[in-house]
């Protein structure tokens, strides 16, 4: 009977074993992720501290701390043609304007710095805002809030 392999004096008996229990850490590490589970459990939280109180569209007020914007520490949006990024220690309070229907995708927001300045920003109305609050972890999307103040 004809081998279908060409002879290899390197994958001789123990040598596939040893070749194939070292494979098996990187086959048992794929889909890790970052560590989320998909119920949403884990949520992508900084290692710098953002405490911001939070105003959702019923009035709710919420304080919350380690605060991430789709888990990164900055805002990001349109303004005018431009995408820009404004880091959160810039940020004194986010204004997110009443829907006026022009467009679906995106919400107006005023985003006032700590320096006085405003913005003007359209931003993707499904972003969503992870933090921690004294009874748990928030998930939020920014359609959904009114106002975010930055201590």
């Amino acid at each position: 009977m004809k081998k279908l392999l060409p002879h290899n004096p390197f994958l001789r008996g123990g040598t596939r074993i040893i070749l194939l229990l070292s494979l098996v850490p990187f086959l048992l590490g794929l889909g890790g992720g970052n560590g989320s589970t998909e119920d949403g459990a884990t949520l992508p939280l900084p290692q710098k501290n953002f405490s911001v109180t939070l105003m959702d569209n019923t009035g709710l007020v919420t304080g919350t701390s380690r605060m991430t914007w789709e888990g990164k520490n900055y805002l990001k949006g349109q303004y005018g043609e431009a995408t820009i990024t404004i880091p959160f220690e810039k940020i004194q309070v986010v204004k997110f304007l009443p829907e006026d229907g022009a467009n679906p995708t995106l919400i107006q927001a005023q985003v006032q710095l700590t320096s006085g300045k405003t913005y003007p920003l359209s931003i993707d109305r499904t972003t969503k805002v992870y933090a921690e609050t004294d009874f748990g972890q928030l998930e939020i999307f920014v359609q959904d809030l009114q106002q975010m103040e930055f201590q």
